[in-house]
């Protein structure tokens, strides 16, 4: 009488992975504790007294540049932008306010020219100025022509949204600088200082993560149906691909275990690879040195012996167990 054997094996794996990023978190300010005044100037620098001016109050010090902006004597229904205007050390040649520079904020003049006084913030994530900005050290305006009372610091702009690149302060390429475009800009008529307080003073962001150390695999696939066997007959080879899902070189163990009987127990034969011939239990060590990220794959079958005599349903799980290196 012939017994026929179903088998079906399943296989387990632990996986885990967590990983945490923080970022500083910005908070609210009220009430400015500092005035510029902007003004256009004349070829020579020089500021023109014809009521043509711009009011910013400004906080010096916060996560955010929380502004409050007026302006009047301006063309009228025409969109302006405000921005840091960084200058490189041959600012006269080479001249652009990328350095790095910074858009603040856009207002549209009404129909008389006039901005009415807008309030507002921005993330800059960078102090004003911020390197590699010229103003902070290699250029003074203390002496002639401007005589200003801070010597070092970052200039405030206003100026015709037309005249800024598309892309800037990523590009340069303005109009030439001509009369034309002196008379339709508000220059600043002292440097600024602010203090961005949720970035470093070079204006990064500070980013923190924590990656844990992890030993940990995957197996795929995650079940084994070997079919319906006689004693004395052989199931099909399986290939299982084991891959290192954690951050540590890990060597890998296999075992079996929650059988009824001792058909898997005894009798289950792995190998590495197709290169060699079999092993039964225990398969301690099938697996060494795989890297993170790595993956390898080893073969499954089962031979049923002759004279083995229970009939049924058998189930098991092959467990592969990683140690870290």
């Amino acid at each position: 009488m012939r017994k026929l054997v179903s088998i079906l094996l399943t296989l387990a794996v632990v996986l885990g992975l967590s990983l945490t990023m923080a970022v500083p978190v910005a908070v609210g300010a009220s009430g400015y504790d500092s005035t510029l005044t902007l003004e256009n100037k004349d070829a020579n620098w020089s500021v023109i007294n014809d009521g043509i001016q711009g009011t910013l109050e400004y906080i010096s010090s916060d996560a955010l540049f929380w502004y409050n902006f007026s302006a009047t004597g301006l063309t009228a229904d025409t969109n302006y932008s405000l921005i840091y205007y960084a200058d490189k050390p041959n600012r006269f040649v080479n001249w652009g306010g990328n350095n790095p520079g910074a858009l603040i904020a856009t207002f549209e003049t009404n129909e008389t020219g006039v901005i009415a006084a807008t309030a507002g913030s921005v993330n800059l994530n960078m102090d004003l100025p911020s390197p590699p900005d010229a103003n902070i050290a290699d250029i003074s305006y203390c002496g002639a022509p401007d005589n200003y009372t801070t010597c070092h610091g970052a200039k405030i702009w206003l100026v015709p949204t037309e005249y800024l690149p598309t892309e800037w302060p990523n590009d340069e390429s303005w109009m030439n600088w001509n009369s034309t475009i002196v008379s339709n800009i508000l220059f600043e008529t002292n440097l600024i200082w602010y203090d961005d307080t949720d970035v470093g003073s070079s204006g990064s962001v500070g980013l923190t993560a924590t990656v844990p150390d992890i030993v940990a695999i995957s197996v795929n696939p995650t079940s084994i149906n070997f079919g319906t066997l006689l004693p004395g007959s052989t199931s099909d080879v399986f290939t299982i691909t084991v891959k290192n899902v954690g951050t540590r070189t890990v060597n890998v163990d296999a075992g079996v275990s929650g059988s009824a009987g001792d058909l898997f127990f005894d009798n289950l034969a792995m190998r590495l690879d197709s290169s060699g011939g079999g092993s039964t239990r225990p398969w301690s060590g099938i697996i060494t040195n795989l890297a993170m990220d790595g993956s390898t794959y080893v073969q499954t079958w089962l031979p049923v012996p002759s004279d083995y005599t229970p009939s049924g349903t058998e189930t098991a799980t092959l467990v592969f167990e990683a140690t870290a290196v």
